[in-house]
Order: structure tokens, then C-alpha cells, then sequence
């Protein structure tokens, strides 16, 4: 064992992402005597450029190591693509990584966690108090609903970009009085629906990203007195003895596995697509999934690794004037303008590495007269799951600006893309060891599109982006090549007039888009609940307490134990869950004589 390494610590973290920091964060402070390991996969964050600079996430994405791709399963419903889900793998998770764009949940999405599926204290009137306790708002002035003394910093950053204020601007001159601007849209209700707004970020006015690892593990007095923090530390199982939760087993480079017991508490936290497979490979799962992975059952647990949910991703390039300002010269990798952006930043903040390109956003619902037109298939499902519910819309749209594809055959064209995922998605899957050893690639069987529902929710949000972008004050036509194939639908080259009528199409036009949906998909990386927190005879993994049916000691807390899917970009929802966590463990400890060491 490392000389570094102790033997035995009062809680370990099996994994260093959002949620893990938070909550390690907040415990080591109310518990300034406890030893807290906290044991990450990928490697440090600490002052890096890439993950403090925001404008760099496109950089992150092409070829960082602090982040990881599950290749999902081939699948018909896709047309036999494997699918590409990216993981945070890195000090801070998703956190250190993402485009940092600000979303939170509806109401009824936190409500749902409580009442539907039995956990009690998840739900918003709980959980929106913990969302203020984390942030500190400087976007506009300070509402009820905003924290001011928060770790982690909200703003619009330091500059706005032009291709944001356009699709404000078409947007709401197609639907004026329906689908108006607003100054806001993250109040948890119907009024956030709709409505056309300015996107803030988890960006400083000073242009730095507001991530959980600086904000709670690097820059707290606590990271050196009672963290140990390792990175490059892969958790191979949890070691359960007379069920309880003992120690962990890791690896890290060039060693052999090391085994370090747990005094209080183990806490897998790894994300939703890493913590069932630490849980499946320390014997805790389904018979079934266990035993054809040679593992000894300890736990029979059908729920670990069911119930998987992302966003659908689609990504709509349409060509942008010359006059804009975008990120398509560093995404192509022109070296003179990362130097210069580098310089701007370096200066005072500002500049397209303080910022993210993504500058305004709406939270589609269909209206009335818009879901008078809609396939039964559709209706079914929206009657069934969305309709009563009047703050969850269906799609989530926002511009960038700038493409985040390099097209060679475009060369210095400017782009502005439309980036939509799909809310609440119906469709969901799994993923499961193939074998007891970390280093085999699991089973995944994402299930994207596998409810038409779903198709049919992206057709609709297809035709309606369609109709915003071409009506901005850039647009210069669509990108053929990134669009569905359709010679009958015009492709004006210069931005239509607000009243100009929306398009028709034709059923043979919306098979031609349904089946681009099914070509083009992708994730919006927003993977949770596949250690879901419900009852464990409906499939849970965890109470409402985060304990792991069966096994004392062990705890999981990430966006895995999410029982149901949220309308955000869910880098809110994993830190509500870290702290929502840290005051569960603090009142464990608390009531097992831990407060005495204070």
C-alpha cells in the first residue's frame, strides 16, 4: 500500500464527481475530525485551464482525458448505431466538463420523486431551499426563489453573444402573444414554459466556470486537513462483510489493488453510469445480470442498473452572416484564435473562452391548437404523462453559436445551431457488467427512440426549430447535409419574414424526418437513474435515506438515484442531490456519536 494511503478512514467516496464533491465538501466541514476519502477515476482539476475557462468545453469534449465514452449497444431503433454517452471522469464530474448552461427542474419533476415513488423530504419544498442554499445569483436581481451566498456563482457571464439576442427575437415575433420574451425562466412553474429567455450560466462575471471541485473540495480549508483525495483511482468493488458495507478495493496505476476499510460509511458515487456497475461488481444486482458475470450474489437487487434516462440530443446547423461573432474558428482549431481568446481571457475574463456561446433558450410545450394536429401515438403519451402537468414542457431548444462539428467541406462558414433535447422522454434501458473486472466494457442497451413517442416529440421540435431559425437576423439557409433531406420544403437563404406561414408537410416529409431523427440522435449526457431511490419491491436501489437495500453502511448519491427524469441540465440536479446528502450523512453521523470529535 502507498505510504500516503491510511487504512482505514471514517467514510469513503467511491467516486469524485459533482454530487461526491458536494457532499464531501459539506461533510468534512461540519466533521473537521473525520478522515473522508474521496476516490475519483479520472484525473485532478485543480487550476486547469480546460476546466476553469468555460469557453474550452468544446475542446474538453474532442480529446480530454477527464471524460469517458460508454458505447451503448447496437440498436434497431437507431437503424444499428452504437451510441456515444459521455461521463465526466474527473475531479468534479460533469461539473469540470459541461457547457455550463443553467436550467432547473419544474416543480412537479421534484414533487414526482416524493409522492409518486414514496421519499419523503424529495420533494420541491425540500429540495428549492437547497438549490438557493448552493448559489449565489448574479444574473439579475435577487428574486425569492435565488440564493445569494452560495458556493457557486450564476450569471450571464461576462459577455453576450449576438446569435442568442436573434433567436430571441424570431422566436417571440412568430408567437407574440403565446410564446412572449421574458426576463426568466428557471421559477419552477407554467410561467418558465414558453417563454423566451436570456440562458444564464455556472459562469463568474469574471468569465471562470463555477464547478463543484473548486468551489467545495479545492479551494475549502478542509481539502487538506481531513480530504485524502486521489485521482486516477479506479474503484473496483465495496467489500461487504455480514451485510455491512466494510471497505473498498481500487487500483491506481502501476499498483496492485488496494483494500481500505470504512470506519462509518461507503459512499458509491460515480455516476449513473458507473455506480451499478461498483454495486454489481461487489455482488449486489440481479441474480441473473450477477451470475452471467461470474460475480457471487450478496445482495439480489433487480433494480441496479435498470431504469437508465437521458435527454435525446439533436444538433441543427444552419448557416450564420459573416457578422457574428461564433466559436466555429476554435472549434476548427485556427491556433491564432485560441491565442487570442487566450490573451482576452488572461486579461480581464472576457472573450469566447469566459463564456459558452449559448446565450438564450425555450422550453417548448405544444399548444392547444398545435396538439390538435398530432398522431394518436403521440397523444396517447402526452395525455397519459404530460398533459395535467403544465411546468414540464416537452422539448428544451437554445442556440449556439458556432457548430460544434467541424465540416471541412464549409470551411470558414459561420454556423448557428439549434441544440434540442427531448424533456421526457418515454424510452428507457439499461446497463450491466459483462464481467467482475472494471476494465471490460458493460452492457448497455440505451434504448433511445424506442417509444414513438419519442420520435414523434423531436419531428414536431424539428419543424418548430425550422421555423424560429430561419427567422433570425443571421440566417443564411440550413446546412444541408446536417439536415433531413427534403427538395420540396424551401431553404431560404436570407431570414423570412415573422408573418410569413408556417410550413406544411407532406406524411411522406415527416417519414423522411423521423427517420434523419433516428440517423442523427445523440445524448445530451444527462444520464440518471439507474440506482433509483423507490420502494425496493417496484425496483429501488436506494431508500430515501440513500441506503442500498440489504446492506448496512453503503450509500449512493449521484443522478443515478433520480426514480424519474427532470427538465434541466442536470448539473443542478446533481449538486441538489449532494446536498440534500450531505445533510442526511451529517444527521448518520450525528446519531452513530460522531458529533463527539467536534
Amino acid at each position: 500500500m502507498p505510504s500516503n494511503v491510511e487504512e482505514e478512514y471514517d467514510v469513503i467516496f467511491a467516486g469524485g464527481g459533482t454530487a461526491a464533491c458536494i457532499t464531501a465538501g459539506r461533510t468534512a466541514a461540519q466533521f473537521p475530525h473525520l478522515r473522508i476519502l474521496l476516490l475519483e477515476k479520472g484525473p485532478s482539476t485543480e487550476n486547469k485551464l480546460e476546466h476553469i475557462q468555460p469557453g474550452q468545453f468544446s475542446k474538453l469534449l474532442a480529446t480530454s482525458p477527464a471524460l469517458e465514452i460508454y458505447s451503448s449497444d447496437k440498436s434497431p431503433h437507431v437503424n444499428g448505431k452504437q451510441l456515444g454517452i459521455f461521463a465526466g471522469k474527473c475531479v468534479g464530474g460533469g461539473s469540470s466538463v459541461n457547457c455550463t448552461q443553467y436550467n432547473l427542474p419544474a416543480k412537479s419533476d421534484l414533487d414526482a420523486w416524493e409522492v409518486e415513488y414514496n421519499n419523503p423530504g424529495w420533494g420541491s419544498e425540500n429540495l428549492i431551499p437547497l438549490m438557493r442554499k448552493m448559489e449565489t445569483w448574479m444574473a439579475t436581481e435577487h428574486g425569492a426563489l435565488r440564493g445569494t451566498e452560495g458556493p457557486l456563482i450564476v450569471s450571464y457571464g461576462p459577455q453576450l453573444l449576438d446569435i442568442g439576442t436573434h433567436f430571441m427575437k424570431a422566436g417571440a415575433s412568430i408567437d407574440k402573444s403565446v410564446r412572449p420574451l421574458a426576463q426568466e425562466a428557471n421559477n419552477f412553474g407554467p410561467s418558465s414554459v414558453n417563454v423566451f429567455y436570456p440562458l444564464p450560466k455556472w459562469i463568474s462575471p469574471s468569465g471562470r466556470r463555477s464547478d463543484a471541485a473548486h468551489h467545495y473540495i479545492y479551494n475549502s480549508r478542509h481539502h487538506e486537513r481531513n480530504i485524502h483525495l486521489i485521482p486516477h483511482a479506479t474503484v473496483l468493488r465495496v467489500h461487504i462483510e455480514d451485510a455491512r458495507a466494510t471497505g473498498v478495493e481500487f487500483s491506481i496505476p502501476d499498483q496492485t489493488p488496494i483494500y481500505v476499510r470504512a470506519k462509518h460509511l461507503v459512499v458509491v458515487s460515480a455516476g449513473a453510469l458507473g455506480s451499478p456497475l461498483i454495486l454489481e461488481r461487489s455482488g449486489i444486482g440481479s441474480q441473473e445480470s450477477l451470475r452471467q458475470a461470474g460475480v457471487d450474489v450478496v445482495v439480489d437487487l433487480p433494480g441496479v442498473g435498470e431504469n437508465y434516462q437521458d435527454h435525446p440530443l439533436l444538433l441543427m446547423p444552419y448557416k450564420a452572416d459573416d457578422s457574428v461573432q461564433t466559436y466555429d474558428a476554435l472549434t476548427s482549431g485556427d491556433h491564432m484564435e485560441w491565442k487570442k481568446e487566450g490573451e482576452k481571457w488572461k486579461s480581464n475574463g472576457t472573450g469566447l473562452l469566459g463564456t459558452n456561446g449559448v446565450d438564450a433558450a425555450i422550453k417548448l410545450r405544444p399548444l392547444e391548437n398545435e396538439l390538435a394536429h398530432m398522431p394518436r401515438a403521440f397523444m396517447d403519451e402526452w395525455n397519459r404523462k404530460l398533459n395535467q402537468q403544465t411546468d414540464k414542457p416537452l422539448l428544451w431548444l437554445c442556440p449556439q453559436s458556432g457548430s460544434p462539428f467541424r465540416f471541412e467541406k464549409a470551411s470558414g462558414q459561420k454556423f448557428s445551431c439549434a441544440s434540442m433535447f427531448l424533456a421526457h422522454p418515454i424510452s428507457k434501458g439499461r446497463i450491466h457488467i459483462r464481467s467482475n473486472s472494471a476494465e471490460v466494457p458493460p452492457r448497455f442497451e440505451c434504448e433511445y427512440l424506442s417509444n414513438e413517442f419519442d420520435v414523434l416529440a423531436l419531428q414536431w421540435g424539428y419543424k418548430k426549430t425550422r421555423e424560429i431559425f430561419q427567422r433570425m437576423a443571421c440566417h443564411r439557409g440550413i446546412y444541408e447535409p446536417a439536415h433531413p433531406h427534403l427538395p420540396c420544403i424551401p431553404n431560404p437563404t436570407l431570414p423570412v419574414n415573422a408573418d410569413e406561414p408556417e410550413t406544411v408537410y407532406t406524411e411522406e416529409e415527416d417519414k423522411v424526418i423521423n427517420e434523419w431523427i433516428r440517423n442523427s440522435i445523440c445524448s445530451a449526457s444527462h444520464s440518471l437513474g439507474t440506482c433509483a431511490m423507490k420502494p425496493r419491491d417496484t425496483g429501488g436501489v436506494v431508500d430515501s435515506r440513500l441506503n442500498v437495500y440489504g446492506v448496512q453502511g453503503l450509500k449512493v448519491v449521484d443522478l443515478s438515484i433520480a426514480p424519474s427524469n427532470v427538465t434541466s441540465n442536470t448539473y443542478s440536479t446533481a449538486a441538489v442531490i449532494g446536498e440534500k446528502a450531505a445533510m442526511i450523512i451529517a444527521e448518520d453521523l450525528q446519531h452513530v456519536g460522531c458529533c463527539e470529535e467536534l
